[in-house]
């Protein structure tokens, strides 16, 4: 009887551990296009991220300034990567690691200008949270 009690707890547990991984939101490149939208030190600030690895920033600085670049995004890496190079205005590129709460929330780490020390944990403090726009 006991036998049959840890074969039936062993499934169990698989089938919890199978329906948890097939709920989950599975992110994939796709996700990341669109514009996104968040608040930083009281700075409005929008990301659209195009196809062919292209993107606009608007006003990451507080300085209410655009640009174009050229917005890579590795999800091979964990946490993903996030490359900001080629950038219209002249700034050097730029380096970050992102995470996804959920595909309609973006989260980006403290930017660094050199790929070595591009950060790999997130801060709350310093954090930039960005929301998917969904009529834009």
């Amino acid at each position: 009887m006991r036998k049959y009690s840890v074969i039936l707890f062993t499934l169990m547990a698989i089938m919890g551990v199978l329906i948890y991984l097939m709920s989950m939101e599975k992110i994939d490149q796709k996700n990341i296009y669109g514009a996104w939208q968040g608040v930083n030190s009281g700075n409005l600030i929008i990301f659209n991220f195009l196809l062919n690895d292209k993107c606009s920033v608007h006003n990451l600085n507080g300085k209410n300034e655009s640009f174009d670049a050229t917005c890579t995004v590795d999800l091979n890496k964990k946490p993903a990567a996030l490359t900001i190079s080629e950038i219209s205005s002249g700034l050097t590129s730029l380096y970050a690691v992102i995470d996804f709460s959920d595909s309609n929330v973006l989260r980006i780490s403290k930017f660094s200008q050199k790929w070595r020390t591009r950060p790999i944990v997130f801060n709350r403090g310093s954090d930039i949270v960005l929301y998917k726009e969904r009529n834009r």
